[in-house]
């Protein structure tokens, strides 16, 4: 059973709560001082939502073109000076690897149709054997299939793509 108190409560909008305490529901006594804790708190609440959706967890991935899938090893990441340099690329395309501004012969290269990627292992009977410590780059240049690069050059479908990696 709920009494109400007079006395205590400084208007007639006492409410009784379910163990039967009257609660005074009043005015603030500084109404100014409210609105800017609330736009404190509503800012506060605003900033961290949006510092959350644009987190980026792991290693931000740069700008591709579309037509390169995957690439190992990424951008920028260390390698060991025999890793294997992959290339996969949408199944539409055909394509060439250059490291350090030298073209990977065909035969050097090893060639996945189905997953459509090709690589390079440095070895004894390759142009490279090995990749010094320092930095590396590899470009990747792709054109559509059914042509040959001379004529994806001459018609301009010619697209490449560059990145470095690092040996240690």
């Amino acid at each position: 059973m709920c009494t109400r108190h007079r006395s205590r409560a400084r208007s007639e909008n006492d409410v009784c709560s379910r163990y039967g305490s009257v609660v005074a529901l009043r005015r603030p006594q500084h109404p100014g001082r409210v609105a800017l804790v609330a736009v404190v708190v509503l800012i506060a609440v605003n900033a961290a939502i949006f510092g959350t959706r644009n987190e980026v967890r792991g290693v931000p991935v740069p700008e591709r073109p579309p037509a390169v899938l995957a690439l190992s090893p990424q951008e920028n990441e260390f390698a060991l000076a025999q890793d294997k340099i992959v290339v996969q690329l949408k199944p539409t395309f055909a394509a060439q690897l250059s490291i350090d501004a030298r073209v990977i012969p065909d035969d050097q290269l090893t060639i996945d149709s189905t997953l459509n990627t090709l690589g390079f292992q440095p070895g004894p009977d390759h142009d490279i054997g090995q990749f010094s410590p320092g930095t590396h780059t590899a470009t990747v240049e792709y054109w559509p299939m059914g042509k040959t690069y001379e004529q994806a050059k001459a018609d301009q479908l010619l697209g490449s793509y560059t990145w470095n990696f690092k040996v240690s």
